[in-house]
This record gives structure tokens, C-alpha cells and sequence, in this order.
């Protein structure tokens, strides 16, 4: 199985990296067919500019069987490099397109609808206010 993992934390010390990203690592590489790849948004510094980064994402996108998303939750919301990361990459044409069901109408269809996605997201805030006010 082709597995992507997705950092977005810039802090090579966190949780994110240390905790979350060790422990997959440790457990994909304990299990024999599981191949890894890896994407650092802030180590490779993405930014809209950057065409030729975004079109390699895309491939391994396109390469994975599975996807995780590794990222802290900052004021309600993703950190921009992977807010940038999804509104780069998951564009239309590559992971979807929409199909007209009136002039004024349509719907998206999904290329990427067999990929497997885990998504893992830290936050330092108390848990019993994000309980009560979100879920």
C-alpha cells in the first residue's frame, strides 16, 4: 500500500512530527508492502508560487493508496501552508469536476473518491470549552 503523509506543523519538535508522524512511521514501516512518502509544507516552504512543487504534490497525490493529514488547529482553522496546500493542489480538473445539472446547478464529482484519508489534528487549547461550543 502507497502511503502519503502531510505535515503541515513548522515546528520540526512538535507533537505533530515527534508524536503523530513517529508513531505512523514506526507502524507502516513494521508492516511488510507499505511504502512511505513524505510532504513537509513548511521544510519545503510552500507558497502559491511555487508551480513545479504544487504539480509534484500532485503526482504523489495521485501515487498514494492512502493519505494522512498531520496539522494543529490554529484560531478555529488549518495552518495556512495547509490551507494553501488544499486550495493548490485540490483543485478542479485534478480532484474533481463539476457536472452540470441545470444551467445554474451542479455537482462536484470526485477523481480521488478511492483514497483513504486520516486526518490528524492537534490543538493546545483546554478540550472541555472545544467540547461543549463544537461537537
Amino acid at each position: 500500500m502507497k502511503n502519503l503523509v502531510i505535515i503541515g506543523h513548522p515546528d520540526q519538535n512538535s507533537f505533530c512530527h515527534n508524536g503523530i508522524f513517529g508513531k505512523i512511521k514506526k507502524i507502516l514501516n513494521d508492516h511488510p508492502n507499505q511504502e512511505i512518502k513524505t510532504i513537509d509544507l513548511y521544510k519545503d516552504k510552500l507558497h502559491r508560487d511555487k508551480k513545479d512543487l504544487i504539480n509534484n504534490y500532485k503526482k504523489l497525490v495521485t501515487w498514494s493508496d492512502r493519505i494522512y493529514f498531520i496539522s494543529p488547529v490554529w484560531w478555529f482553522r488549518l495552518t495556512p501552508k495547509m490551507e494553501t496546500f488544499f486550495d493548490e493542489v485540490f483543485t478542479p480538473g485534478f480532484a474533481y469536476e463539476f457536472v452540470n445539472i441545470t444551467k445554474t446547478y451542479a455537482y462536484p464529482r470526485s477523481f480521488l473518491k478511492k483514497k483513504k484519508i486520516r486526518c490528524y489534528l492537534t490543538h493546545g487549547a483546554p478540550s472541555l470549552p472545544v467540547q461543549k461550543q463544537y461537537i
